[in-house]
């Protein structure tokens, strides 16, 4: 643009000159612009910039033209510096409408003197010669720039006449530049429009992430009227899945209000239609499409129809799915927008028709009748260069995103290319201007509809089921089920046959089940067939049609069996190998070919040793396959476990079932016990401990045995059958009725030793059970405060359960009651109750002294106590404490210690309570004294009713022993009398033969008295020594 507009002022330059100077002419010397002129080429940027060249294009109104006379008169060269105004005036441009409308008129000329036809390099073609051609476009040249110096020549002229020079010549200034800026971009349109243009463009599409890319190529003619413009396109480019699609096709666009290349009105419409090849896949596509466009908006409808039908397709495996190009139709509007037509969005939708239609080129996801909805926008910032993403998504929802990068590249001129990289033409292609020669909006890629091959499958073995049912899948070219088609299985055996005779119909997850039901061979091959398609599959059969059966199935020794291998008509006249599979006796009367009817027979004969239950294995052999039937020997009665019992250990009123089988129907059984604790039994009748027992028609005697509550005992059940040579059968029972054992906990102390069945107060314990039932409940109970932990507890396998109990604390319990309720047996439930003694602890109360006698001290013990417990001490007396001990020691021990106390009269009583116990001890107290505890009583003293008188020095007692002399003196007996502070004091007295003056003596054996007198009721008679 900078070189352009230098162009420009250089030829104001010179055309000013000339006009200053006329004399000079002939001798005009073109020089060189200074940098002066930068603000004249930024001044005719800032128009451009501000859109005043495109308003210049589209005036509309007539501007009036004044006819300037230009006179020969001499004037003065005035001293003007050009450059030096227009740097002063940078308002210039608003007073310019006169210019303006001008430069239209001048626009107006140069496009109506147009060329018929002009080339690529704008030289006028003719129909002469290349030589007359030439001069004719060289004249035409001279011929425009005459008319334009003529032009300036007037303007100049108009200018000298103009009082206000300096303005004048300013104002022409600007209008010079203005219309040198229009025709350039007059020229750029028209070559635009004109000329062939070439687009490439580059695609990502996210759905697959690969880059693609197409070209084009159009090449426009327009009408000499400018209303039409004709032109044809074609290009070729990558889409998806690695297809190459070529096409070509013609458009007209009508341009109703054309006045010219560039003065295009407001409405283009037009018609096109396209040749869609796939260069890949060999298909074809036309289509018909409209467009419309009013100022900046574009909108397209397009139709498509396929020109080919189906094609075997390379997406999937060959031979199983066609594609053909889907129909449907598209319409889609772009808008750009108005003063920044760079920027322009789109949006559209596309119809296609099919039931499995690929879109975005996933052949995993195929839409029926799919509709998909599109919008994106586009950037060009220089009009070689467009940038766009779209957004595409389907009506079930599946996405795709794909980014462009386009190069619309114009192919008939070197500046066209130069000016499609000048940012400040970008957008133009999305103008009316633009619109003759834009591409076609339409879909490139031939979206392809695609259907399973017909009558062409796959078919699968989904499995063998029991019963020789095999099953097979049909799928087509998807591999998707196929419901409701036939399908023939035949094989390769005619020994071998299907149900249904092989035709078979597919279900609704497209399987058959084909089932063998006969057949002489352990193999074959089926051969399957759906549609044109036939696969073969080995099978193996595991139910031949042979049947191998001996009858009967049980004998004795004595008798015979007869093996039978039935094959059915199928396998008539087979060979029949027969032979005993490791098994004693032998086959007689074999037929070693099978009938007509494919029977053959033998006939098996067991031996006298034989035993009981020895089986016999008859085999036959057909085609290599072994069939086989077992023949049981029978004893009856004679195995080991021929008979049985339900129970091994049964309780009173509970009953062991006892079966005695393998017997032969309607012959007797004797059932017999030894042993007691039981009888036979049927539920209805008891029997005692012998009963005959019929055989029921399943070879089974059938007797109980009912426990009875006696003593724990072992015994056994006999039975015999009919059969001489079988021996007596028994098994063995226990009558067993459990009877607890509870085990009482023993207290081990360190102090008072150990005692069974006793436990300790505030001591929590455990009591055990054992010999009880397996499994069962035991439920607990206590008596005087004693509480478990639970209210039951489980028997363990061992037969024992314990319980804990919490401690009893209340020391006048003396004992607890501990009680359970268990099984006896199943059926019977009992209790039993075991006492749990506490222990008793025996308190004693001891002095250290037997009296005391004044303020002298004593300690009081009290032992035999629980360590920690309680002691409470009472004394009564002339005693004084010193200290106590409250609570029993580690060696069951409290002690009290005190001393006498004034006046000494009255006796100790020692009284204390531990362990809920009270335990009482006198303690007597007295004055020092020196009496003697004798007395002698002379033999005045004899004689009945004495009286004796008990007297402390100063004081007599009111206490009075009374007793009796009579007779010799010559036994010995003692009394008992009770005195103050004293408990049961003794005395005696004696006398030895003869009334000597030895006297009475008299002992008090419990405590000590100060004084003794005798008193024989008139006055003292004894002597106190």
């Amino acid at each position: 643009m900078a070189i352009i507009l230098k162009r420009m002022c250089v030829n104001f330059y010179v055309s000013v000159s000339l006009l200053l100077s006329p004399a000079s002419f002939a001798n005009v010397e073109f020089v060189s612009i200074d940098s002066d002129l930068d603000d004249i080429i930024n001044t005719g940027e800032i128009l451009l910039e501000n859109n005043q060249t495109k308003n210049l294009i589209v005036e509309k109104s007539e501007p009036k033209i004044e006819n300037i006379a230009i006179e020969n008169t001499k004037f003065e060269e005035p001293n003007i510096n050009i450059v030096e105004q227009v740097e002063n005036e940078q308002k210039i441009a608003e007073k310019s409408a006169y210019n303006t409308k001008k430069t239209y008129d001048n626009i107006k000329k140069q496009v109506s003197t147009r060329p018929t036809k002009i080339d690529e390099n704008n030289i006028v073609i003719s129909s002469s010669d290349n030589n007359s051609s030439y001069i004719t476009d060289e004249k035409a040249k001279f011929e425009q720039e005459q008319a334009k110096s003529i032009e300036i020549a007037q303007t100049a002229s108009s200018i000298i006449d103009k009082k206000d020079k300096s303005n004048a010549i300013k104002s022409f200034a600007v209008n010079y530049i203005t219309g040198k800026i229009n025709e350039e971009m007059i020229g750029y349109i028209e070559n635009y429009a004109k000329g062939a243009r070439a687009e490439i463009n580059l695609r990502v599409d996210t759905k697959e992430n690969n880059i693609a890319g197409t070209t084009k190529i159009l090449i426009p003619y327009t009408t000499d009227d400018f209303q039409k413009t004709v032109f044809a396109q074609t290009g070729v480019g990558e889409f998806y899945n690695n297809r190459w699609i070529s096409h070509a096709g013609a458009g007209i666009r009508f341009f109703p209000d054309a006045k010219s290349y560039t003065d295009v009105g407001n409405l283009m419409f037009g018609f096109n239609s396209v040749y869609d090849y796939d260069l890949s896949r060999y298909h074809q596509r036309l289509s018909v499409g409209a467009e419309v466009m009013y100022k900046n908006l574009l909108l397209t409808g397009n139709l498509y129809e396929r020109l080919t039908s189906w094609r075997n397709s390379k997406d999937f495996e060959s031979g199983y799915v066609e594609e053909r190009p889907a129909n449907g139709y598209d319409i889609k509007a772009k808008f750009a927008i108005p003063d920044y037509e760079r920027l322009a969005f789109t949006a559209g939708v596309q119809k296609w028709r099919g039931d499995k239609v690929l879109i975005f080129g996933d052949t995993t996801n195929l839409e029926t009748n799919p509709t998909i909805y599109s919008g994106g926008i586009e950037y060009s910032p220089i009009p070689m260069l467009t940038l766009s993403a779209e957004h595409s998504k389907s009506s079930k929802n599946k996405k795709n995103t794909s980014f462009n990068l386009k190069f619309n590249v114009p192919l008939y001129d070197d500046d066209a290319l130069k000016r499609s990289m000048n940012p400040k033409y970008a957008g133009l292609q999305n103008t009316l201007q633009a619109s003759r020669t834009n591409f076609i909006e339409r879909d490139y890629s031939i979206p392809l509809e695609y259907r399973a091959t017909p009558n062409k499958y796959y078919i699968t073995y989904c499995g063998y089921i029991p019963d020789d049912k095999h099953c097979f899948m049909i799928n087509n070219g998807f591999h998707e089920a196929v419901p409701d088609f036939p399908v023939t299985v035949k094989t390769t055996d005619d020994c071998v046959k299907l149900d249904n005779n092989g035709n078979y119909i597919t279900n609704k997850d497209g399987k058959v089940y084909a089932t063998i039901i006969g057949a002489c061979k352990p193999t074959t091959t089926l051969i399957v067939t759906a549609g044109s398609v036939t696969e073969k599959f080995p099978i193996n059969i595991k139910n031949l049609s042979f049947k191998l059966k001996a009858l009967p199935t049980a004998i004795e020794r004595h008798e015979k069996s007869v093996a039978t291998l039935n094959g059915g008509t199928l396998a008539a006249n087979l060979a029949v190998t027969w032979r005993l599979k490791s098994s004693r006796g032998s086959l007689t009367n074999q037929q070693n070919t099978t009938d007509a009817n494919g029977v053959a027979t033998a006939e098996y004969v067991p031996e006298p040793t034989q035993i009981d239950g020895e089986k016999v294995d008859i085999t036959a052999t057909v085609y290599s396959v072994e069939f086989e039937t077992p023949v049981i020997i029978k004893v009856f009665g004679n195995n080991p476990d021929d008979i049985s019992i339900d129970r091994t250990v049964i309780g009173e009123n509970e009953y062991a079932k006892v079966i005695y089988k393998n017997l032969r129907p309607n012959t007797n059984v004797t059932f017999r016990i030894d042993g007691t604790g039981g009888i036979l039994t049927d539920k209805t009748t008891d029997f005692g401990t012998n009963a005959s027992i019929s055989v029921n028609e399943a070879g089974e005697a059938i007797i109980y045995v009912k426990g009875q509550d006696l003593a724990n005992s072992n015994l056994k059940v006999f039975a015999k059958n009919s059969d001489p040579l079988v021996s007596e059968k028994s098994v063995n029972l226990n009558i067993k009725n459990y009877t607890a054992d509870m085990t009482l906990p023993t207290w081990n102390s360190s102090l008072y030793g150990n005692h069974q069945n006793t436990i300790d107060y505030k001591e929590n314990f455990k009591i055990k059970v054992s010999n009880l039932m397996p499994n069962t409940t035991v439920t607990w109970s206590a008596t005087n405060g004693a509480t478990p932990n639970a209210t039951t507890s489980q028997v363990a396998k061992d037969g024992t359960t314990e319980m804990d109990f919490g401690a009893i604390s209340d020391f006048a319990i003396k004992d607890t009651d501990i009680s359970i309720e268990y099984n006896k047996n199943e059926s019977v439930k009992t209790s039993m109750t075991k006492k749990l003694n506490l222990y008793q602890y025996q308190l004693n109360l001891t002095t250290d002294k037997s009296e005391i006698i004044g303020d002298e001290q004593y300690v009081a013990t009290l032992s035999g106590g629980k360590p920690g417990e309680r002691v409470v001490w009472t004394v009564t007396g002339d005693s004084q404490e010193i200290s106590k001990e409250e609570v029993f020691d580690e060696n069951g021990k409290a002690k009290y210690t005190a001393q006498g106390k004034s006046p000494f009269d009255l006796g100790i009583l020692l009284n204390v309570n531990a362990l809920k116990k009270s335990i009482k001890k006198n303690l007597p107290n007295k004055m020092p004294s020196n009496f003697s505890n004798y007395i002698y009583a002379n033999n005045g003293c004899a004689g009945a009713g004495w009286n004796v008188t008990l007297t402390r020095v100063g004081k007599t007692l009111d206490y009075t022993l009374s007793f009796s002399l009579a007779g010799d003196y010559n036994w010995f007996y003692s009394n008992t009398v009770t005195l103050n502070y004293m408990t049961n004091p003794t005395y005696e007295y004696s006398a030895w033969y003869g009334r000597d003056s030895s006297g009475i003596k008299v002992d008090l054996r419990q405590g000590k008295v100060w004084g003794l007198y005798c008193r024989a009721g008139w006055g003292q008679i004894g002597t106190l020594f």
